[in-house]
């Protein structure tokens, strides 16, 4: 029997010093001869893998398991290769076998965490990290993507321990401090982050994502032009870097450049950023509308929350100019109020979009900006309201609220935003200035159950906010349209009722965070909105402090 063992020595030799081409050769010529060579298997699809050559380095990892199916190398470069290809469910599969095969080799496990990450099965990659780190207590890796488990499941304090133990570890792992930072910026300590990013890059200047990290701290400081040039230098490592581009374009937004915004905001359905979960919702029934006119029908598609549903809403009339045939898909509880409004166009729920039905083309409402506001003098002919309550409903809540000469004034005070809402919402006890003035009935626009707050509040002051009953601020969308018209003015954060309410056409207030949780749509230092010209917008001085903006709140609303 041919001893293949030397050649197979010079093959690994040739792939340790880089000469890839050499080691393929030896291994093909070894497997002509003997073709099921467990080590040339191994070697040769480790080097298609590193080529670019994935689908036919799992067929040689394949082969190789056939060959030798108690070895756990070919089960785990095969999950590596599988999950190279995007099919992490059997990548698993793979990992888990290689497992049985040798069940005290730490990176096994870890490779099984990375898989179980990227199917957001978090709890058990966890799992799986922490028995790595059993195994191998010094395994800096383990920790560093322990902590990203930890960041993604809100527990920041847990992940920064992680990280600092992986920086312990192995003081050159830049990717334990960009992720550090990102925690850091979760917990609001900017200039922490920005340090810690800062030393991923001087570790590893090329790495693009410490680069758009350090971005999106700058941001949170409103330190929007030097955020755009932390995005830029990302890019330039990184061309294709979608969470970089959609970074971008929000603060190009932010600044008011809308056509470079509008271009760059197309890569959110690429983005596990600010994008994160719109790439499963990017459906397509058509092909994508460019902006020209059409002869046939034209499906206009939701995307994000029901306030920016409303907000987008805005730009539905300039679609008449393109087509005459509109379909467009509502979250359902917009469906009413919206068929009133835009009574020439057909509003459905997406579930129940007919398949049947034939669409020339397809848009999705953030990209309606690329066609109809990219300029600033295309925002300056904005007119509201653009939305319509039922007239009668909203006259009846009139009569029920309305006492003697007393201002009538909606109030909402939260965000129910799972990112941001924390940073956009004020304590209602907080608006006691507010609430304490006696020319003004102020009534309940708030979604969500907001019963212990009202009770702590009269509670301890006696003030009541007025409510009906029977409408749910949450589900009933189109009674809360008619309770807001019923109202003389709107107070509110940053959150769905601000959109409704202006885009009914009331006069609003809206109270808004210095730079975390700010929306890009009420743009940088602006008193006024360019969106709703009925908006009158109050900020906070520093971020967390809302003393300032209540009592400029509360000016406003003093005859």
């Amino acid at each position: 029997m041919k001893n293949f063992r030397p050649a197979i020595q010079k093959a690994g030799e040739a792939f340790r010093q880089g000469d890839w081409g050499s080691a393929e050769i030896i291994c093909r010529r070894i497997l002509r001869t003997k073709t099921d060579h467990y080590d040339a298997l191994i070697l040769l699809g480790i080097v298609s893998a590193q080529t670019g050559r994935t689908t036919q380095a799992t067929d040689l990892f394949s082969r190789a398991i056939r060959a030798n199916p108690r070895e756990a190398s070919a089960h785990s470069n095969l999950g590596n290769a599988l999950k190279a290809l995007g099919q992490v469910d059997q990548a698993l599969s793979s990992y888990d076998r290689a497992i049985q095969c040798k069940p005290n080799d730490a990176e096994l496990h870890y490779n099984r965490g990375l898989a179980l990450q990227e199917l957001q099965r978090r709890d058990k990659a966890l799992e799986s990290y922490d028995y790595a780190i059993s195994l191998d207590p010094e395994y800096a890796e383990a920790f560093c993507n322990r902590g990203l488990i930890l960041q993604e499941l809100g527990q920041f304090e847990s992940a920064l321990e992680s990280y600092d133990r992986a920086i312990q570890l192995n003081p050159g792992l830049a990717e334990a401090f960009s992720n550090r930072g990102i925690t850091l910026r979760a917990l609001g300590q900017l200039n922490e982050a920005l340090q810690s990013y800062d030393h991923a890059i001087n570790l590893k200047p090329d790495y693009a994502e410490p680069h758009c990290n350090r971005g999106n701290a700058l941001r949170s400081l409103n330190k929007i032009v030097e955020a755009l040039e932390c995005y830029e230098r990302a890019l330039q490592i990184k061309p294709d870097y979608a969470d970089a581009h959609l970074n971008m374009s929000i603060c190009h937004l932010l600044l008011e450049s809308y056509s470079r915004g509008w271009e760059e905001y197309e890569w959110r359905w690429q983005s596990t950023g600010i994008g994160k979960g719109l790439a499963a919702d990017h459906t397509r029934f058509a092909h994508d509308w460019n902006g020209n006119a059409l002869q046939g029908a034209l499906l206009v598609l939701p995307e994000q929350g029901i306030g920016d549903e409303i907000f987008y809403s805005g730009m539905l009339n300039d679609l008449r100019s393109r087509t005459s045939s509109i379909t467009v898909c509502v979250d359902p509880r917009l469906i009413r109020l919206f068929e009133r409004s835009f009574a020439d166009m057909a509003f459905v729920a997406k579930a129940d979009i007919n398949a049947e039905q034939q669409f020339q083309a397809q848009v999705y409402m953030a990209s309606l900006g690329r066609y109809f506001r990219s300029t600033p003098d295309a925002l300056r002919n904005i007119k509201v309201p653009y939305l319509y309550a039922d007239a009668g409903r909203a006259e009846s809540f009139r009569m029920r609220i309305k006492a003697g000469n007393k201002l009538v004034c909606g109030l909402s005070w939260l965000s129910k935003n799972a990112e941001l809402g924390a940073d956009k919402s004020i304590c209602l006890k907080d608006l006691l200035p507010i609430l304490s003035l006696a020319h003004v009935d102020f009534i309940d626009l708030q979604y969500g159950d907001t019963r212990a707050e009202q009770a702590a509040l009269h509670s301890a002051t006696g003030i009541s906010l007025k409510q009906i009953a029977e409408i749910d601020n949450f589900n009933d969308i189109d009674s809360l349209a008619a309770l807001i018209t019923a109202c003389d003015i709107v107070v509110t954060v940053s959150n769905t009722t601000a959109h409704l309410a202006a885009a009914l056409g009331k006069p609003v207030l809206v109270m808004l965070p210095y730079s975390a949780g700010l929306l890009w749509y009420w743009h940088i230092d602006r008193q006024d909105s360019p969106w709703y010209p009925n908006i009158r917008l109050f900020r906070q001085n520093q971020t967390g402090d809302w003393s300032d903006v209540i009592e400029r709140v509360r000016e406003t609303l003093t005859p």
